[in-house]
């Protein structure tokens, strides 16, 4: 383990036991911890890859910014690679061939407004999963899905 990796390792260490100074803390009533805050950044970014280790240019223009997605930035753009345990909740594939859905809408377009739209939308319907929204064959969306309303069944969220 390089010099540098162990640096990042005492601070990931220190965001999951809330160890931080003061100054690191989330603005807000409930005062989120920032593993808390990863957690939320990955469930935005609709991803089953760490998201910090996600190319920021890419999968972060369709989300809000913060200074979390600050350090993202930074992290992509001086190439830095994290290694996660347990620090954050991340999510797995349900299915074998399952796909996250902004993943294959980045597959789609590039375009930054359709992104953004198509993202507000997976967040509203609470899926993450193409396999969510999607009939046991996979070859159509379930008909509530279509109605904008929260699908029934139990989401991989």
């Amino acid at each position: 383990m390089a010099a540098s990796d162990y640096h990042i390792c005492i601070h990931i260490r220190a965001f999951k036991t809330g160890t931080l100074p003061r100054s690191y803390a989330l603005a807000g009533q409930n005062r989120k911890t920032p593993s808390h805050s990863l957690s939320n950044l990955q469930l935005l970014s609709g991803s089953g890859i760490f998201v910090l280790n996600l190319p920021y240019m890419i999968s972060g223009t369709w989300i809000e910014h913060g200074w979390l997605s600050s350090l993202w930035e930074f992290s992509s753009y001086a190439k830095l690679r994290y290694h996660t345990s347990d620090i954050c909740w991340q999510p797995k594939k349900q299915r074998e061939n399952g796909s996250f859905i902004m993943e294959f809408f980045l597959t789609l377009t590039k375009n930054l407004s359709i992104l953004r739209a198509l993202n507000h939308c997976r967040v509203y319907l609470q899926v993450l999963l193409v396999s969510d929204i999607a009939t046991a064959d996979g070859h159509q969306l379930l008909p509530e899905v279509k109605l904008g309303y929260v699908p029934n069944q139990k989401s991989s969220l």
